[in-house]
């Protein structure tokens, strides 16, 4: 089908282009504050962990790191609460 005048070609135009044009998917919500908030602290949390068996090196393995409860101290008394 062609289109005859200059109005149809655009109109043909930007049909295809909205056609081609990719959609979102159910999964692509945006996320609220708090749900960013809690993604960012899980985040946060994950991150200082890490950095703690890193810190403790070759020890970590041999002292069993662990997570402690939120409130409790570290028994080893050091900076991160995972040991």
């Amino acid at each position: 089908m062609r289109a005859d005048d200059e109005a149809d070609a655009a109109y043909d135009v930007a049909a295809r282009a909205l056609a081609a044009e990719a959609r979102g998917a159910a999964g692509d919500r945006v996320l609220g504050p708090e749900e960013q908030a809690e993604r960012e602290r899980a985040r946060m949390e994950m991150l200082e962990k890490e950095r703690c068996v890193a810190e403790l090196g070759p020890l970590a393995s041999s002292r069993g790191v662990r997570a402690i409860g939120a409130g409790e101290a570290s028994p080893q008394g050091g900076a991160c609460p995972w040991v």
